[in-house]
């Protein structure tokens, strides 16, 4: 259920020009029920590099360009070892303590990068709420640090998922690393991020996902052996965040992905839980037999769901990636900027206004350049 596109509906390469025809939120082909629908089920991401995957910035691998890095190698320096109420309470239940010890070792990777993220979350809460900047529901989430250990739930490692949208949308849109992803109700708006944030050389990337029809997809396809994991969406009420508001924005995260990252040692991408996912291979595993009417059934299918499920049959991919050239990217900005949709009218800042102002003189600078350099001599 995932495609890549390349092309525009007469089979020819996109240019900046069809890209923007493309995506504009009117075109029929991200209303599923006609352009008579009270809503557009699509929603849409922009990446600068065509390349990257649907992973979430807390979630990317540990380098320069992951926040977190600094915070885990610090954390590793705490005492991880097994706490000796883990190793009591194994006694007392009659478990090995090597299956809990070996267990520990195994996800202790993700208990790093768990509690990496909650320790910036926090900090951010608490100081944006001391100074009347946002108010924001504490925790009881208490840092590795303070404690003088690594701790896990249980002797279980934290579980890599969303625990508050509402602060942590917040915060993300504020650059803190956190394991949601940000999309839009408007393929324009991801098309100013995917072309406002890219490198000469690489090609950009629109993703657009039917996220409605990817949830039921991922959250039923429990019986599948090629499950990773369920995707959520998180709607939060834009009073709280203008900037959401402003992009007309939501998110997705990912749950129970944490078996997966235990044995990859990487966090699966959006693009991964949901290619290898069909409406048929999941009634098929469930079988006639199986559509029952209770709601709560773990092994059962009720039949609003599997009406549903057939409904999607028809309707192909519920992910795309539309990608356009490097070479036309800076013809595709200047489109964009002709009707006054860049990253300052989005997130209307200073700080955004000097970025965009930036950029645009800069590709300004490199077309009377290349104008020039075409003259002959």
């Amino acid at each position: 259920m995932f495609e890549i596109v390349i092309e525009d509906t007469e089979g020819q390469p996109f240019t900046a020009q069809t890209f923007l025809d493309y995506l504009r939120p009117s075109n029929p082909i991200w209303w599923n029920d006609g352009l008579q629908a009270a809503t557009c089920p699509w929603v849409f991401r922009g990446h600068g590099d065509a390349s990257w995957q649907l992973i979430p910035s807390a979630a990317r691998p540990l380098n320069e360009k992951n926040k977190l890095t600094d915070i885990v190698s610090g954390l590793r320096r705490l005492d991880l070892t097994l706490p000796n109420s883990m190793r009591e309470q194994a006694s007392r239940n009659s478990i090995s303590l090597e299956k809990v010890e070996k267990e520990r070792e195994n996800t202790i990777e993700r208990a790093l990068l768990f509690h990496a993220q909650q320790l910036v979350s926090k900090k951010f809460d608490q100081l944006a709420g001391e100074l009347s900047l946002a108010a924001i529901r504490g925790s009881d989430w208490k840092s590795p640090f303070e404690l003088g250990y690594l701790p896990f739930d249980r002797g279980e490692a934290p579980k890599l998922q969303v625990i508050n949208a509402d602060n942590e949308g917040l915060a993300q849109h504020h650059g803190v690393p956190t394991f949601l992803l940000d999309w839009t109700y408007n393929p324009i708006y991801a098309c100013v991020f995917a072309s406002e944030g890219n490198e000469p050389e690489n090609d950009i990337a629109v993703w657009a996902l039917d996220a409605s029809s990817a949830e039921l997809l991922s959250q039923n396809a429990h019986v599948l052996e090629n499950h990773i994991a369920s995707l959520l969406v998180h709607r939060p009420a834009p009073s709280s965040n203008r900037f959401l508001g402003a992009q007309r924005g939501l998110f997705t995260s990912l749950q129970s992905a944490d078996k997966f990252f235990d044995c990859e040692k990487r966090f699966p991408g959006v693009e991964e839980v949901i290619a290898p996912l069909t409406p048929q291979a999941i009634l098929d595993r469930f079988g006639p037999e199986r559509r029952i009417k209770g709601k709560h059934a773990y092994l059962g299918l009720h039949p609003e769901v599997a009406e549903k499920l057939e409904e999607l049959q028809s309707r192909g991919p519920c992910l795309r990636k539309i990608v356009l050239r490097a070479t036309e990217v800076r013809e595709f900005r200047f489109l964009l900027g002709r009707e006054r949709v860049t990253k300052a009218h989005l997130m209307p800042t200073l700080d955004n206004v000097r970025e965009t102002s930036m950029l645009m003189a800069a590709d300004e600078a490199s077309s009377r350049l290349e104008q020039t350099s075409d003259k002959p001599n």
